[in-house]
């Protein structure tokens, strides 16, 4: 549907394909397009990148970036010409003024793009043009969107850079991966002296009490209720759970103030326990890799 919608379009408006490179020229001439050609440019080549990013299309977001941009700065010329009442400048430095506001927030490069017009033009007037319009859109859009599309699609699929290079690294472990394999599980008809006996052999003050179906229904501690009769008797709800899909920095903040023999891991679908992981396990996992990150940027082995 996408490739049709973009065949059709252009059909009536071959500017809206490719990268736009003749149309970015014609953006740059005084009055080469009236406002209206303007609004209707800016409109399908933006819906039109976002039909072919969502469908997948191989391209990225750069270059529809500058096309838009550079339309962008043109109609705010047109309007400015119109109605402005002391003398503007000239239509290409608001197209390259827009273009790399535009494209600066998209990318998430607003000093690249600043770079790129000194770079281009040797023209400090132009250069100040850019940056005074680099600098509001990447503040608006930072506010409202994040710092890139590129951020933006990241943390959709759970991964977010904005809180630092370490945490987006912690947060591609799972906790169901350090599960303790001496952990204790009894049912809740067992007796509280046998679950006591294998608490003592295993070295741990809590068991985990699970039903027929494999579910958790709380935590058992000998001796913590009296003379009871059965282990379901005295289990309580476990202070803290986590589950399958439950991340290593995820869990490392979770962990504040708990206090244990280990946490119970269960199944974010079915609910059924998987395991538990100790607190020093996160601890040495979260150690381990923040020695491997360092190692990675010291370029050690």
């Amino acid at each position: 549907m996408a490739g049709l919608a973009v065949g059709l379009t252009a059909l009536a408006m071959p500017d809206v394909l490719g990268i736009g490179t003749s149309t970015l020229r014609f953006a740059t001439i005084d009055g080469a397009f009236a406002l209206g050609e303007v609004i209707v440019l800016i409109a399908a080549k933006t819906v039109l990148t976002a039909l072919c990013i969502g469908a997948g299309f191989s391209g990225g977001a750069f270059s529809p970036s500058l096309l838009i941009g550079s339309l962008i700065g043109v109609f705010f010329w047109t309007v400015a010409s119109a109605f402005a009442v002391v003398p503007t400048s000239g239509a290409a430095i608001y197209a390259i003024s827009g273009m790399m506001g535009f494209a600066s927030a998209v990318i998430g490069a607003p000093l690249t793009c600043i770079l790129i017009v000194f770079e281009l033009t040797r023209n400090y007037d132009v250069t100040i043009a850019a940056m005074v319009s680099v600098v509001f859109s990447n503040l608006v859009s930072h506010r409202v969107f994040g710092r890139s599309l590129f951020d933006v699609q990241l943390a959709r699929r759970g991964i977010d850079f904005s809180l630092g290079r370490d945490r987006a690294h912690l947060a591609a472990l799972k906790v169901v991966d350090h599960l303790q394999p001496e952990a204790v599980t009894a049912t809740a008809d067992d007796a509280p002296e046998h679950v006591a006996d294998r608490l003592l052999e295993q070295g741990w003050r809590e068991a985990f009490v699970l039903d027929g179906d494999g579910r958790l229904l709380g935590v058992f501690t000998p001796g913590a209720h009296g003379d009871i009769g059965s282990v379901g008797s005295g289990a309580v709800p476990a202070r803290l759970i986590f589950d399958d899909a439950t991340d290593l920095a995820e869990a490392m903040e979770r962990l504040r103030g708990f206090v244990g023999d280990a946490v119970p891991v269960v199944s974010g679908e079915s609910g059924k326990y998987l395991g538990a992981v100790s607190e020093a396990d996160l601890v040495s996992a979260w150690l381990d890799e923040s020695a491997r990150l360092r190692r990675e940027e010291n370029a050690s082995v």
